[in-house]
């Protein structure tokens, strides 16, 4: 579609790098902003999910313009794959469907499992300390709430992410070279 010709990791590396970006500013003004950690892991969580919506949608237009190759060039007559030439010409544009579409199927597991999924453990993981401490202390929260906010934590969590990231793209060249 629209990104169709070029390179996936030169069309991903920046969309990533801005998201990262965009992703530390916005959490770093909720850490300050908000108090409550349920409310704090939820406001995060939102942004995680909004950063995994546009990372599917920059994928989605990644895709090649003719996923399903059963649409995609059929021969409508013996004589279009007689030739070697028209034979060869068909087969590749196939095989550059299938690679673009493999190479895309990757990347959107990898950003679902380690972006998305990580996001709703964390959020739940919140959400259950909050009830447990709750039930435990047979209060509510408001003993947290005068807590300062972790700023160490927004920081650690993007280097966190931006290793993760670094990592995924060196797993991905090495098993697209071989």
């Amino acid at each position: 579609m629209l990104f169709e010709r070029f390179d996936l990791v030169y069309v991903l590396l920046p969309v990533v790098v801005c998201l990262m970006v965009v992703s530390l500013v916005l959490r770093s003004r909720v850490n300050r902003r908000e108090r409550d950690p349920v409310i704090r892991a939820l406001r995060t969580l939102k942004i995680n999910s909004i950063g995994c919506g546009v990372m599917c949608l920059v994928l989605w237009f990644a895709l090649p313009s003719t996923p399903a190759l059963s649409t995609f060039g059929l021969p409508q007559n013996l004589n279009q794959i007689q030739s070697g030439p028209s034979l060869l010409a068909l087969l590749q544009s196939y095989n550059r469907a299938l690679v673009r579409t493999t190479d895309v199927l990757y990347w959107f597991l990898f950003t679902f499992v380690w972006w998305f999924l990580t996001s709703y453990h964390d959020f739940a993981k919140v959400v259950a300390d909050a009830m447990h401490r709750q039930v435990a202390g047979g209060g509510n929260l408001e003993a947290e709430a005068s807590e300062n906010p972790d700023v160490n934590s927004t920081l650690k969590n993007f280097l966190f992410w931006m290793v993760l990231v670094l990592v995924g793209l060196l797993i991905w060249n090495l098993s697209t070279r071989w």
